[in-house]
């Protein structure tokens, strides 16, 4: 077990350092694309530097410990392949930091994720990160221009992070907070309640369609894992009226979202240029790619973004990174999956098809590292920590614990037993729960 008072400075620190970040890439916003050397990126780079040095001395997450679970594990070799990718890369410096602070991120975040030794502060920790993101992206062009954040704010500036937070947080929230009532203690469910009316609010005023969507898609998902099938056919309807009637839909639009309209929405906010030209480039070079996060910055269409993660690696590192990222993703979705009658793993299932389907107008698990990197990678590590986390769900008065089917083989995907105590067992040897 961590040792509590060399391990709260800790705590603290990576969280400063995580904070001196966000500032970097949501207020400080100079010179991220063609960066050169001054304040804002040494403080970038003291921020991750420092941040990769506190959590790689720190002896209770070595990085076998790291590499233990296999979303995460594919996660991490995917990102070392990024790395490499500099040796061949046609610009080998951007290609290497991008990567490197991918990587980072991610173990990083697993650190953050793994502090606490309770279900409830963990969850909490994961909700009160969204909220902060989610803030630094609703607030930071107010911040930046000198501009009150009136309603008129909101529909002149379009917060492509904030939406996918925003969208991916009332996943979340919603998903937890419609279970059934016994897995509930009050502070629980009034905490979901307010965050999930904030995380709507907000992704209303973000006026991002790629938000939505997602959004649309991870209610989807909840339905079809709930078995509630009159959801699945109003949300088909919803697709279904789009197409066929389209000049309806522009006179909602042109309310809610001024300045869309339906024609703009499906060509995806005419990002199929880009993706068209990342496509022949690809097939100039399918096996290992160009580099990591370099590919939208080639042809004539430039961006600083791939605004598709899928297509961004496969064109940035070939056909070997494409399939780590799919496995990455799909290891990551079968976990929650298979958990989902635990506690918070509906949630987690939820608001990861949303944020999952969002990388497909944003690319930000292919290029640098955003505030949607970071909530992302939140969402997976407590797709691990969660269940060495629920022992003290039956402490804490929150009910029976749910029921699950139990194999016997050993294995690093066995699932947790409990006991009539509510406590949780499984057959690592390292890191458990006190009992």
């Amino acid at each position: 077990m961590i040792n509590r008072k060399s391990g709260w400075l800790t705590f603290i620190a990576v969280n400063t350092l995580l904070l001196v970040f966000v500032v970097r890439v949501t207020i400080l916003v100079q010179n991220m694309e063609a960066p050169r050397l001054n304040r804002y990126v040494v403080l970038q780079l003291f921020a991750i530097t420092g941040m990769f040095l506190i959590v790689l001395m720190q002896r209770q997450v070595p990085l076998r410990l790291v590499l233990h679970d296999t979303p995460i594990k594919v996660g991490i070799c995917l990102y070392c392949l990024g790395m490499l990718s500099s040796v061949w890369s046609i610009m080998p410096a951007m290609s290497f930091a991008f990567a490197f602070q991918m990587f980072v991120f991610l173990w990083v975040i697993y650190y953050l994720m793994g502090y606490h030794d309770d279900f409830y502060t963990t969850e909490k920790y994961l909700i009160r990160l969204l909220v902060i993101l989610l803030l630094f992206g609703l607030l930071r062009k107010s911040i930046i221009y000198g501009v009150i954040p009136t309603p008129s704010y909101f529909l002149r500036f379009h917060e492509l992070n904030a939406g996918g937070i925003s969208a991916a947080l009332f996943s979340y929230c919603l998903a937890e907070r419609t279970v059934c009532q016994a897995t509930f203690n009050p502070r629980r469910a009034r905490m979901l309640t307010l965050v999930a009316i904030f995380a709507f609010v907000s992704v209303l005023v973000s006026t991002s369609s790629g938000a939505n969507v997602s959004l649309l898609v991870a209610l989807c998902a909840l339905a079809i894992v709930r078995r509630n099938w009159l959801l699945v056919m109003l949300i088909v309807t919803i697709v279904l009226v789009v197409f066929l009637f389209p000049e309806i839909i522009d006179n909602v639009l042109a309310i809610i979202f001024p300045g869309k309209t339906t024609r703009r929405i499906l060509n995806f906010g005419s990002r199929t240029m880009l993706w068209q030209e990342m496509w022949l480039l690809f097939q100039q070079k399918p096996i290992c790619g160009w580099g990591f996060a370099t590919v939208e910055r080639l042809g004539s269409v430039y961006a600083s973004d791939s605004h598709n993660a899928f297509l961004g690696i496969l064109s940035g590192l070939g056909l070997i990174g494409a399939c780590l990222f799919g496995t990455f993703i799909l290891y990551t979705l079968l976990r929650m999956y298979r958990l989902r009658h635990l506690v918070g793993y509906t949630g987690l299932l939820c608001a990861t098809v949303c944020m999952v389907s969002n990388s497909n107008t944003y690319g930000f698990l292919s290029s640098k590292t955003v505030m949607l990197t970071m909530a992302f990678f939140g969402l997976v590590t407590c797709g691990y920590w969660y269940q060495y986390r629920l022992a003290s769900v039956g402490e804490q008065g929150w009910g029976p614990m749910p029921s699950v089917s139990v194999s016997t083989e050993t294995s690093e995907t066995s699932l947790p037993v409990y006991n009539t105590a509510g406590r949780i067992y499984t057959q690592m040897g390292w890191r458990l729960p006190d009992v």
